[in-house]
């Protein structure tokens, strides 16, 4: 297939290259406008509102910060799509770097979600936050490095791409690129299997936190955020989104491929539920994490109040 797909440069590129038409822009592009635009104003209530502890506000800050990339980054891939299709000509090499740049991005948020709780469960390790956000930006400059390679380094070229006809890409970073993303969404899954049975086998461990008032809820404490059973519940099931959530669009890709079933429509649909995966994640953690959905209500009346101090209460996980 890849052969098929693949041939190499001869000595000049085509002065033009065709474009193909995209009937599921017309259905994403506003799923991901809407999806930005949500995602940025959760950022934003995280970082104003005082509901979290340093710690835990940071790491969701950083998290949440990254699926604002990445829905930016979906944004990226329809505008492109709209400058390219409409535009008599276009050569290869203009059509290689708009593409290239918003080509498969990288978003591997769970896996280091996970990789942290992990180093937290089982070594009672705190990673430092620069750390954790060195890992976060790992996986997107990996992308961006593998653009610029296929752009100005490759000398091969690819007919694979779902815009133009033809662009400048070798067929081993798309392998790449998805065994990343994939692999490390798999990695994540089993990490999380570990953690959730390890936070399940403590019965029961001494820690603090802030005991709730009449003007609500507590802080949401360091310890609560590794060891709350329903927190890690809602952090695991997040991880499992993208992974089922790409069942279908997966099925109906196959199924495509192999001209066993074709329907536009149905392709359609499976790109959008896939498309749905960071919007749903996040209002997940809205319904089941009071401390967030707080954070949001401060941000859309415009306040961010910190919860009165309060005594000081030993409780068990058992009572979370």
């Amino acid at each position: 297939m890849e052969a098929m797909g693949q041939m190499p440069t001869t000595a000049s590129l085509p002065t033009s290259v065709e474009t193909v038409h995209l009937p599921t822009i017309l259905t994403t592009l506003p799923i991901h406008i809407l999806t930005a635009v949500f995602i940025t104003i959760v950022m934003i209530s995280i970082l104003l509102t005082k509901h979290l502890e340093t710690r835990p506000r940071r790491l969701l800050a950083i998290n949440c910060g990254f699926f604002v990339i990445a829905s930016f980054y979906d944004l990226a891939f329809d505008i492109s799509y709209l400058s390219i299709v409409n535009r008599d000509q276009i050569s290869v090499q203009e059509c290689s770097a708009i593409r290239n740049f918003v080509y498969n991005p990288i978003a591997t948020q769970a896996f280091v979600d996970a990789f942290e709780r992990f180093l937290k469960a089982f070594f009672d390790h705190d990673i430092p936050l620069a750390e954790v956000f060195a890992l976060y930006c790992l996986f997107p400059l990996t992308c961006i490095a593998l653009a610029i390679y296929n752009t100005f380094i490759s000398s091969t070229l690819s007919q694979n791409d779902d815009v133009c006809a033809t662009v400048r890409r070798t067929g081993w970073t798309n392998i790449a690129l998805i065994l990343i993303q994939w692999g490390s969404a798999v990695i994540a899954f089993v990490m999380y299997v570990a953690v959730w049975g390890k936070v399940r086998s403590i019965r029961k461990i001494d820690i603090t936190t802030t005991k709730p008032t009449s003007d609500g809820p507590s802080k949401m404490t360091t310890t609560f955020y590794y060891w709350n059973n329903n927190l890690v519940n809602v952090f695991f099931i997040s991880c499992l989104l993208p992974l089922v959530l790409a069942i279908p669009s997966t099925i109906f890709t196959i199924l495509t491929e192999y001209n066993i079933y074709q329907n536009h429509v149905v392709n359609i649909i499976g790109v959008v539920i896939l498309d749905t995966t960071t919007p749903i994640t996040w209002i997940l953690y809205i319904l089941c994490i009071e401390h967030i959905r707080l954070s949001i209500m401060d941000c859309i009346r415009c306040r961010a109040r910190q919860p009165r101090e309060t005594s000081i209460t030993k409780i068990t996980l058992e009572t979370f």
